[in-house]
């Protein structure tokens, strides 16, 4: 009886054990190469004006991990409760006369399997963008912009193959003007032959 009882709390505590598991959020390789919040724009030198916001011009490392691409305008690090942001209080707004794109560099294994996702929103317009990452070349969104009530983001998902053991991430904004797509929450996460992360 004492050996039945011992053997039944060694797989119940087996079987939590594994369910826990299968719960924890898959590691972030950003946050893991630049420390915690830095996939959501959360640490760095953030100089806000008035409003809330910081202008970003080319070649910018303002934000912990990541480079701006600026080629007319600009991007904007922006903060609430002023601008919205899907997780913690900052965000990327990639404007800019012409569009303007984030990269950042992460460690990657040769020829794994990885998944990047984000959350996107268009500001007061529709925003369009582009985001490449190994064998994930220009792929194009689009998210809807203002609406009545909070805005709404959109979770924005792709598979790549990682080319080398360095793998540069890159989200562009498409449309330029004042608003681009306002991006936050950007996660790379290494994923098995299942496309378990």
């Amino acid at each position: 009886m004492r050996l039945s009882f011992a053997l039944l709390t060694l797989a119940l505590a087996c079987s939590c054990a594994a369910a826990h598991q299968k719960e924890r959020p898959a590691l972030n390789e950003i946050d893991s190469r630049f420390g915690e919040g830095s996939g959501s724009f959360e640490a760095g030198a953030f100089q806000p004006d008035p409003r809330g916001s910081m202008v970003l011009s080319d070649g910018s490392r303002a934000v912990r991990g990541w480079i701006v691409q600026a080629v007319g305008g600009g991007a904007r690090w922006v903060a609430a409760p002023n601008f919205p942001a899907s997780d913690g209080k900052r965000a990327l707004d990639l404007n800019g006369a012409r569009g303007s794109a984030v990269v950042c560099s992460i460690p990657t294994e040769n020829g794994a399997a990885y998944e990047i996702s984000f959350d996107a929103y268009g500001g007061s317009r529709t925003g369009t963008g582009a985001v490449s990452a190994g064998t994930l070349m220009g792929e194009v969104f689009k998210v809807s912009g203002a609406e009545a009530g909070a805005p709404k983001f959109t979770r924005i998902s792709h598979s790549f193959l990682a080319l080398s053991d360095t793998t540069e991430i890159e989200i562009r904004g498409l449309a330029g003007g004042e608003v681009g797509p306002i991006i936050d929450n950007v996660q790379v996460s290494r994923v098995d032959e299942a496309g378990r992360r």
